[in-house]
């Protein structure tokens, strides 16, 4: 019954007749509603005018001997999206209707000459790599958001004055079965809105993952973020385990690799978080992951040093109100030290009277924490918490360091929100930059908002400062409605103000945008070389534009337009290819 001949004759014996009349009169409607639902969707022309798909080098057979359950998979699907009445919502869903979220027409399967303006730095030689998330179908099936998509890598290579672009999306097991499908088949983020999306999530973990032979923590995309550790590349996913991918530096093309058990059998159990923390100086990558449960989430916490997992244990939030699902995305690490963060937003089920709601809540009635971990400890007993006494959100980290003069004092640098967001109408909350300073002799705290009323995002720093003394931030600030980015900002966390800021004019989007830096060869300050940020321009193109760190207001030096489109997209990374830069990182 598994082999591909007996899967076409099972699909031939599945046709039916016309309906009309017979022995018992014509048929009935309701008999024949699943079959129709899927072979109206696979009629020859319905998918070329209802949804159209990425090109790419993925062939439509490509996946295991279980694809006889597609069908099936689909038939469900559409009785759900039915029931969640998807495509009206999908007709006010800003993540449908506003074109930085569709996704491009193809994959550059190898680097192609993108379009420079301006003039690119000569000693810039490295490859920047973007994660985007883009929907399986456009329109998508489902109720769409930015955190739904599968993961498509951008590469962006930058030599000798000269660039070159290439993407790839990554062949995780359920981008298989949905390109075969042309259905969004699997359970996302977004379906948490409604009790039907609920019932497809639970579906997707508890019936198709087992039936199609999938661990459940590779059910994901790998959308979020990138990690290059110990020369290995990782796309990471809130929620599931490490996906594994390599790429040529010289001809652009990538490899996927599979999803990386973290654990090498048994010792990591829950799914990572998408943003680990790498300590380049001692060669350290802290993690983080989470998964729900009765009454609280499970946490586990580890260090991974020369490819093995050196320390770890798990623990839970404590507290009548600790969350099921908590969002627990980012954190934090010293020299001696890692920061755990207690959020005030949590992942909700929409459990109101019409069966919808928000995805995720900020819940005002419980106060945010910052736990301190030392870094090899081996026991939820040795985590010191600091309770903010109010609600709080601390979404992306800046950096966080040990005070010079104290090593007992942290200082810990965010954006952070007192405030929550519906996600299909905000692309952020009002982030104002703060910052902490624990003290564990003490166990008390000091927090200080130097945001000027700004609002901003998305944080970074130069790489190998992470988690040592730093002057510099740079972030991403939020336009006026918070719909869309309005520029970049650069902080001074020394002294705790904006020191310079650029503007991306009237009509330009600027959707995300993460600010990445990258070092000049033989720098000599710290903010001594180039800032990377996505913007999306007034006629819908996305542009990379690169910016001198020190003069971020002279606007950019040169602006990259690939020859496909750059969708909406998350975080990135660089890595250098030379051999003379400041950053660790080498190819």
């Amino acid at each position: 019954l598994l082999s591909p001949a007996a899967s076409s004759s099972i699909a031939r014996c599945g046709r039916r007749a016309p309906p009309g009349p017979g022995p018992g009169g014509p048929r009935r409607r309701l008999r024949r509603l699943p079959h129709s639902l899927w072979r109206d969707h696979r009629r020859p022309g319905v998918e070329a005018q209802y949804r159209s798909t990425v090109s790419s080098s993925i062939p439509d057979n490509d996946v295991p001997h279980t694809a006889w359950a597609v069908p099936l998979m689909v038939t469900i699907g559409r009785l759900i999206e039915e029931m969640n009445e998807s495509d009206e919502f999908n007709k006010r869903n800003p993540y449908v209707q506003r074109e930085e979220y569709r996704p491009p027409a193809r994959e550059m399967q190898s680097f192609e000459p993108a379009e420079v303006q301006g003039m690119l730095p000569e000693d810039m030689d490295g490859l920047y790599v973007w994660n985007c998330p883009i929907p399986n179908t456009w329109p998508p099936t489902h109720t769409y958001t930015n955190l739904d998509g599968h993961g498509m890598l951008y590469c962006l290579r930058i030599r000798n004055g000269k660039a070159d672009a290439s993407s790839h999306i990554l062949r995780t097991p359920i981008v298989k079965y949905e390109r075969l499908a042309k259905f969004d088949i699997w359970g996302r983020p977004g379906d948490l809105r409604s009790l039907p999306g609920l019932m497809k999530l639970a579906l997707s973990k508890f019936l198709y993952a087992p039936l199609l032979g999938i661990s459940t923590d590779q059910v994901g995309s790998a959308n979020t973020n990138l990690l290059r550790f110990e020369d290995r590349w990782f796309a990471l996913e809130e929620t599931m385990s490490p996906y594994e991918f390599d790429i040529d530096p010289e001809t652009g093309k990538f490899q996927s690799m599979g999803f990386h058990d973290p654990g090498q059998g048994g010792s990591w159990t829950v799914p990572m978080s998408a943003h680990p923390k790498l300590d380049r100086r001692k060669g350290d990558l802290m993690v983080t992951g989470y998964k729900p449960s009765f009454p609280s989430a499970v946490i586990q916490y580890g260090v991974f040093r020369d490819g093995k997992l050196k320390s770890s244990f798990q623990f839970r939030l404590k507290g009548p109100d600790a969350p099921m699902i908590p969002f627990m995305h980012d954190m934090a690490i010293t020299e001696d030290y890692s920061i755990v963060i207690d959020n005030s937003f949590e992942f909700v089920f929409p459990l109101n009277a019409k069966g919808t709601g928000e995805i995720l809540r900020f819940n005002e009635k419980r106060s945010a924490k910052l736990g301190v971990i030392p870094r090899f400890a081996t026991s939820g007993d040795d985590i010191v918490w600091f309770d903010m006494g109010e609600p709080l959100v601390c979404n992306h980290v800046a950096n966080a360091w040990q005070d010079p003069n104290d090593a007992d004092i942290i200082v810990l640098h965010s954006p952070v929100a007192t405030e929550g967001i519906d996600v299909f109408e905000h692309i952020g909350y009002f982030g104002r930059m703060t910052e902490f300073r624990l003290n564990l002799r003490t166990r008390t705290f000091e927090k200080t908002d130097y945001s000027h009323g700004r609002s901003s995002e998305f944080p970074r720093v130069k790489d190998d400062l992470v988690g040592y003394p730093t002057q510099y931030a740079y972030s991403v600030k939020h336009a006026e409605d918070r719909k869309s980015m309005g520029g970049l900002l650069k902080w001074d966390m020394f002294n705790r103000q904006i020191v310079d800021e650029v503007e991306f004019g009237e009509g330009f989007l600027g959707i995300v945008g993460e600010p990445q830096f990258v070092p000049r060869i033989d720098a000599q300050n710290e903010d001594d070389g180039y800032i990377i940020s996505a913007v999306m321009h007034p006629d819908k193109s996305t542009r990379l534009h690169i910016y001198d760190a020190k003069q971020l207001h002279d606007g950019p030096m040169a602006t990259l337009t690939p020859g496909e489109k750059i969708p909406f997209g998350l975080h990135g990374t660089w890595a250098s290819t030379g051999t003379t830069s400041s950053d660790t990182r080498q190819l």
